[in-house]
């Protein structure tokens, strides 16, 4: 598909055709980073099915090692595609879209696609379950990105669950990758969760970088970020 004329988007389960596309994102609802989204588009069947035997588990059952492990075998097999927006990008959209989650998923997506649409063929797409087409298309729309109908998948069967979790796995590496500039910095991780220490190393990380280090749905709603803004 390219980017021209609109035309109606439908969730249909239906026979595979490739290339095929598989979108997942990471880093929702989380304090540090932007939520970003991977687009994984395997060429055909075979490597599907490869695909397939290597992305045997959900990616939130996954450790970080094994998530860093698998990222490098799915991008032998697929063209992988992250859309990783700028905090300064991001915080504006979550400001414009008010902070509706769906929204800024659907945002994600439609540019995280685009990327993969104008490097090469995208026939079909497989999305999660209760994926929500009324906040893609019109984020598509805006993009001037046109598909057929019956253009998007909802996932069924092993090999689509594959693919879907194959885009999470890719997305989840995306989100660590912002986060380790910032662990190095405070000589710490940032997946401490929300323990003693979780306080002082964002208090830490807010002292030296200020608001834009942090997610604004974090900054509105996580009592320890507002405590922290003085809010």
């Amino acid at each position: 598909m390219s980017p021209g004329k609109q035309h109606s988007f439908l969730i249909m389960n239906m026979e595979n055709t490739y290339p095929l596309a598989g979108l997942r994102e990471s880093g929702k609802n989380q304090i540090f980073g932007a939520t970003v989204c991977a687009c994984v588009v395997v060429p055909d069947s075979e490597a599907l099915r490869r695909l397939s035997d290597v992305v045997v588990d959900r990616a939130d059952r996954l450790s970080d090692s094994a998530l860093w492990a698998l990222d490098p075998i799915i991008r032998r097999e697929a063209r992988v595609f992250c859309f990783v927006p700028s905090m300064s990008v991001y915080n504006a959209q979550v400001a414009k879209m008010r902070g509706d989650q769906l929204a800024i998923v659907g945002w994600l997506y439609a540019h995280a696609l685009s990327e993969a649409m104008h490097t090469g063929p995208v026939e079909r797409v497989s999305l999660k379950k209760f994926s929500r087409l009324d906040t893609i298309t019109p984020a598509l729309s805006r993009l001037d990105i046109s598909a057929p109908e019956e253009f998007f998948i909802e996932r069924t069967g092993r090999q689509m669950e594959t693919l879907v979790e194959a885009a999470s796995v890719c997305a989840r590496v995306a989100y660590m990758n912002q986060l380790r500039a910032l662990e190095d910095c405070v000589d710490s991780s940032l997946c401490l969760g929300y323990g003693q220490d979780w306080g002082d190393l964002a208090q830490a990380i807010y002292d030296k970088y200020g608001a834009a280090a942090l997610c604004r749905v974090a900054r509105e709603h996580a009592p320890i970020i507002r405590r922290i803004l003085g809010r």
